[in-house]
């Protein structure tokens, strides 16, 4: 039988075992990875909008292809290329594998251990660690794990974000970071209150950053500086989906409100703004919420009433 393992279907099971700590001087590996790969995983889950998976199918009888040991509590999501897979684990191991076969690469030592998951992005890996015993924000050339450099932060647990040429990382004393991908120099930090454990979110607007405070914040990508809050019924925990949110009135859509973040489980919007636009006019409108999740596409309607405006 055949079976697939294409790109967002794929279910890697790695076994959870003791390892010996290695010395934390670089030895180049026995086995090298590929120098890139074309499909990016930059953020948790995939994409902003954890619709990696949304165009896949899966076996209808799925078995398992391969395992492979790749350290102690990988507890991270892995990020997924063509052709390798890449894991953090609680013994502070970086582990590149090969997709197709399960063999593992290269494994590379870094300061803490590792919680958020890795993201890729052509040439490099993007990883950071907690405070046990160093917190640092690490880029790692693919190839070899070879680290291209890194850059001391405070305990993070949360994954990171990529856009572009820009990091952005949680801590868990709140503070959120804005790190150059060319060399790891810090543009700007925003302490907020509470600690953060779900990664942060760039939209068009600005940076959508979740605390243990109940709130939800909206940070300025240019200075960090708050442009916008929202208490939350709860602490979120899990990272934040973007969706895109239309207005819609008569059966035709009269403005976009660029972007939002969607709660885990039930599908409730918890954060919106206008489209650069311009307000819409004022009356009865109905919100249309389309998210996906593991299981592909949803949507959600509701009534509001917009003021003028």
């Amino acid at each position: 039988m055949k079976l697939g393992h294409r790109r967002g279907i794929l279910v890697a099971a790695f076994w959870a075992v003791n390892a010996t700590a290695c010395g934390s001087t670089f030895v180049p590996p026995s086995k090298l990875g590929p120098a890139r790969q074309d499909a990016s995983w930059p953020a948790y889950l995939g994409t902003p909008r954890h619709d990696a998976c949304a165009a896949e199918s899966l076996n209808t009888d799925p078995r398992p292809l391969w395992r492979t040991d790749v350290g102690r509590a990988v507890r991270g999501s892995p990020a997924i290329g063509e052709t390798i897979i890449v894991a953090g684990a609680a013994d502070r191991i970086v582990a590149l594998v090969d997709r197709a076969t399960g063999q593992a690469l290269w494994r590379t030592r870094v300061a803490g251990t590792i919680h958020g998951g890795p993201l890729l992005e052509g040439d490099r890996l993007y990883v950071a660690t907690e405070a046990t015993p160093d917190a640092r924000v690490y880029a790692l050339r693919l190839r070899d794990g070879h680290s291209l450099w890194d850059t001391k932060t405070e305990s993070i647990s949360a994954p990171l974000a990529l856009d572009g040429d820009t990091l952005y990382a949680g801590t868990e004393t709140g503070l959120v970071l804005r790190l150059e991908t060319s060399g790891g120099k810090i543009t700007w930090r925003r302490r907020l209150p509470g600690a953060i454990r779900a990664p942060p979110v760039p939209t068009a607007a600005g940076i959508a950053v979740a605390t243990t405070a109940d709130t939800l914040y909206l940070l300025d990508r240019g200075t960090g500086q708050v442009r916008a809050r929202l208490p939350t019924p709860g602490t979120v925990l899990g990272g934040p989906a973007l969706v895109t949110v239309e207005v819609r009135q008569a059966g035709g859509i009269v403005a976009m409100v660029f972007q939002g973040t969607l709660e885990a489980g039930p599908y409730s919007v918890v954060w919106d703004g206008r489209a650069p636009t311009g307000p819409a006019p004022a009356g009865s409108y109905e919100v249309v919420v389309r998210a996906a999740d593991e299981l592909g596409e949803s949507s959600q309607s509701a009534s509001f009433e917009l003021a003028p405006g």
